[in-house]
This record gives structure tokens, sequence and C-alpha cells, in this order.
């Protein structure tokens, strides 16, 4: 960063990346992780900008606690759609919903691979 450069305040910079709809406000910004989860950077350190927004419009996050999507689009900051709970029940709000899928350890788009090449040519055989 050049000497005396002055950005613009965090949440100036996060307005200037939301774009509203009637339900969702969608991050427009960039980058996003393999997740769908927009990044900024508040006070020098990444952020995720769902709960930037979250402390923007409630306050701080308490220990322990995760900002949960009601409406399941990681690139929604609308506060109306989120709500404070554990990491378990975020993944319990997950299952109840039919999003879990058999991503594994692999992470998105990878999905795992229950058999070789050799079983699967067994299984398929009969």
């Amino acid at each position: 960063m050049p000497k005396g450069r002055k950005y613009p305040p965090d949440e100036e910079r996060f307005w200037a990346k939301v774009q509203k709809t009637l339900s969702c406000w969608l991050w427009m910004g960039k980058p996003r992780n393999e997740w769908g989860y927009g990044q900024m950077r508040v006070n020098g350190k990444k952020e995720y900008p769902h709960r930037f927004s979250y402390i923007l419009h409630n306050g701080s996050i308490p220990d322990g606690l995760v900002v949960c999507h009601s409406c399941d689009n990681p690139a929604c900051v609308n506060p109306n759609h989120m709500f404070l709970g554990t990491h378990e029940d975020n993944m319990r709000d997950m299952r109840a919903k039919g999003r879990q899928n058999d991503w594994g350890r692999n992470g998105p788009g990878k999905p795992v691979r229950r058999y070789g090449p050799r079983a699967r040519a067994k299984v398929n055989a009969g």
C-alpha cells in the first residue's frame, strides 16, 4: 500500500458491494471462497461480509456462536435472513433442509468416491 493512501471506511466499502433485491441483499464483491461466501477486509483482517452485516445491524457475535442463513444463500448479507446459533445448530439446520452432501473431507466439487473402478464394475455387474 502506498504511503499516505487512504481507504474508504469499512462500512462504506461494504455497502458499495451490496446489491439489494426484494429478498436477499447480495454480496457482489470478490473474492468468494469455494462455498460461495464473500470475503472482505475489516480493520486489516479477513472477514465474511455476512458476519460484518450482522455485527453492523445487531452488534457483536458472542463467542462460540456463528451467523447462520435462513435463506441458505451464502452471498446474502440481509440481516433479516440471519440468526445466531452454534456450529451444531447450523449443521442441524442444513440437514433439516436437505442441504447435506457427500463431499466428506474433500470439499465441494470433489465428491467422495465410495468405490474404486473394479469394485464399482462388480456392483454394476450385479
